[in-house]
């Protein structure tokens, strides 16, 4: 708060409504994938493979744009969100691989895909429409935003107000316990990768928006970013509660 006082006071443009406006965008595209994050984390998970899921999901919308309508890309990019946080889910889960090594490989295995799909090269996206709903705004409001606060709202209801919330919170606490207490492990936690995998899709197709362009490093260490944003949330990274 500070901070933010202090520029505000050295320019004058820092409270204007296109400054905020941009704030509130690029915070939506952490915020929308914190969501998932809050989720894992909160079960005593974490996903590393955060960089490689939104490359995967931009690159296969930007290559399909001009073969299919923005509601058909989206529905690509959740999909494939949903497959990879399955993936990811299968290796944790069931395989018992610990998250972070389980992920961080993972990391590679999508960042190679997307980088052996494109040759390296960047994919430009040619829709005029996705980048206008993407990156347009109701107001002074970015839709982005918008979504974001939707999801936030419904990640709480998820976590609080539902059996897979208290039970994913169960799991964070004491794995042990939860499974005495007939918890099914192994279902939670790949719901928890599979819900992770859907937050950072929809991120995907507001941040390679805003870029117009899709390419295997665009989000090369995000993952922090992400986390940042989960603990700084108030998110415990011991587990439990978030």
């Amino acid at each position: 708060i500070v901070v933010c006082v202090l520029l505000g006071l050295c320019s004058r443009s820092f409270f204007g409504a296109g400054n905020i406006a941009n704030i509130l965008a690029q915070s939506a595209f952490a915020g929308i994938a914190a969501c998932g994050m809050t989720v894992l984390i909160a079960g005593g998970l974490i996903d590393l493979s955060v960089a490689g899921q939104i490359a995967i999901c931009s690159i296969a919308v930007a290559v399909a744009l001009p073969h299919m309508t923005i509601g058909a890309a989206f529905a690509l990019a959740l999909v494939l969100g949903v497959i990879m946080g399955l993936v990811n889910g299968l290796l944790v889960a069931g395989l018992r691989i610990p998250p972070f090594i389980a992920t961080l490989g993972s990391l590679y295995l999508f960042l190679g895909a997307a980088f052996i799909f494109t040759d390296g090269n960047v994919v430009p996206i040619s829709s005029h429409y996705f980048r206008a709903f993407t990156t347009g705004s109701i107001s002074v409001v970015p839709i982005a935003f918008i979504v974001f606060a939707c999801l936030a709202a419904l990640t709480y209801l998820l976590f609080q107000h539902t059996y897979f919330g208290r039970e994913i919170r169960a799991v964070g606490s004491n794995e042990r316990a939860a499974a005495l207490a007939g918890i099914s492990i192994p279902r939670v936690k790949t719901l928890a990768f599979v819900f992770a995998g859907f937050c950072f899709a929809l991120s995907a197709m507001f941040i390679c928006g805003r870029l117009s362009s899709a390419e295997g490093n665009m989000s090369i260490g995000y993952e922090m970013t992400v986390i940042a944003a989960v603990v700084i949330g108030g998110t415990s990274m011991r587990g439990g509660s978030g």
